[in-house]
């Protein structure tokens, strides 16, 4: 995601609360969401604040690598174990002892390895491809899933043990869509951290109103992207809309969106607004919107507006 995701711009405070009571607890962590919200940043944010942040964690992404060498790069293997095994290999989970271990991607682990992890998580207990004696480790997992789990679990792709095992806690990371306000934040502070004294990047309204009505498919991700390609294209140091190259003017992108995503966001976008304009007056935004407080209290939490 970057450097600048190291202010947390890209997380609201109820996620950051509970970033942080999670990261005091050394318990298995699922995080779930979809492509491109921050989930391998914020599984570091975990680690990092949790007391094992003076070891750095280990990441693995498990669709990366092909199902033949998965169990070795998990759990190691001795020398002679197979062809071309000419020496040991240590294995994810004796490499992230006394840390964390990141499973990104774990909806795609075959069958055939999860019973082991199973056995790993809840025995802290691996075996060595070529070994007959099981090793002791110590190490949190946190799994990383853009696919919901149990999806999985119903269509017979992950086991259901395994699954209770991963989600003993869970973060569930919304989407830029659902992050109106977060949008602006982000915006700013990138054009900062690619600016210098000589070019200082800054972006115009009609811009700036591009992007907080874009639908997002690709999340913080696509708009990093946008913003990269606004500062490479643009003549001078202004990012107009001209530069940002989306598929949509004033409206979200229908078509990555459904008829009840756009009137949700809609809805969202407009009563966020009135809300700014009201500085965040719940009571003053009622009478600006002509509908009842409680009403507009219900839509703020049905619509996730933070």
């Amino acid at each position: 995601m970057g450097d600048f995701c190291l202010d947390n711009l890209f997380l609201s405070d109820s996620i950051k609360d509970e970033i942080v009571k999670i990261a005091n607890s050394n318990a298995t962590l699922l995080i779930t969401g979809e492509s491109g919200v921050g989930k391998e940043f914020v599984a570091k944010t975990v680690h990092e604040l949790s007391p094992q942040f003076e070891k750095k964690p280990v990441i693995i992404n498990i669709r990366a690598i092909p199902e033949e060498l998965l169990e070795k790069e998990l759990f190691g293997s001795l020398a002679g174990a197979f062809t071309d095994a000419k020496l040991d290999s240590v294995g994810m989970f004796r490499l992230a002892n006394n840390s964390t271990l990141i499973l990104d991607d774990v909806g795609s682990i075959p069958l055939s390895i999860q019973g082991k992890l199973l056995n790993a998580i809840e025995n802290g207990l691996i075996q060595p491809i070529g070994s007959s004696t099981a090793i002791k480790v110590n190490c949190r997992i946190i799994a990383i899933s853009t696919v919901p789990i149990p999806t999985l679990v119903e269509k017979g792709l992950f086991r259901r043990d395994l699954y209770y095992r991963l989600n003993v806690l869970s973060l569930v990371l919304p989407p830029l869509r659902d992050r109106v306000s977060l949008i602006e934040k982000i915006t700013n502070y990138y054009l900062a951290s690619v600016s210098s004294p000589g070019k200082v990047f800054i972006i115009d309204n009609e811009a700036m109103r591009k992007l907080v009505w874009y639908y997002w498919p690709g999340n913080i991700r696509e708009l990093l992207n946008t913003l990269e390609r606004g500062t490479v294209m643009s003549d001078g140091v202004k990012i107009t809309s001209d530069y940002l190259l989306l598929s949509s003017d004033n409206n979200v992108n229908i078509s990555n969106a459904t008829l009840k995503d756009a009137v949700r966001l809609f809805k969202k976008r407009y009563i966020t607004q009135a809300l700014e304009n009201n500085g965040w007056n719940v009571t003053k935004s009622a009478n600006f919107l002509d509908i009842q407080r409680t009403y507009l209290s219900r839509l703020i939490k049905e619509l996730n507006i933070e």
